[in-house]
């Protein structure tokens, strides 16, 4: 699996995202697992350092500055997920869990820029 390196392109500020913090619909499949890559994406832009790895802490404070429910903040971006109609869902990771930080793999991009 390739994570991502700071210095791919393109960054996270040119990343189109659409309306308030959702990536544009049908990248991902499901509203709330591209609620949550838009978000993250934000939260990217905001915290300035390109693709390097973040803390599941900072995210949430992000989260929490911006008035925002922080309990689906990473739905679907880690593997398995249930849908409530179709049941257990097997997407790929776009998240990897590195200890104290999680990753992005290179999968993310591609579909961000989809």
């Amino acid at each position: 699996m390739n994570f991502l390196k700071d210095t791919d392109k393109p960054q996270p500020k040119n990343i189109p995202c659409f309306n308030t913090s959702t990536v544009a619909r049908g990248v991902f499949g499901k509203y709330e697992v591209e609620m949550a890559a838009g978000r993250l994406v934000e939260y990217l832009i905001h915290r300035g350092q390109g693709w390097k790895p973040f803390t599941l802490r900072g995210l949430i404070q992000f989260y929490d500055a911006n008035n925002w429910e922080s309990e689906d903040l990473l739905y679907g971006l880690l593997g398995h997920w249930i849908d409530d109609t179709m049941g257990l869902m097997n997407p790929p990771c776009y998240l990897i869990n590195m200890g104290k930080e999680l990753a992005f793999t290179s999968l993310f991009l591609e579909r961000l820029i989809k």
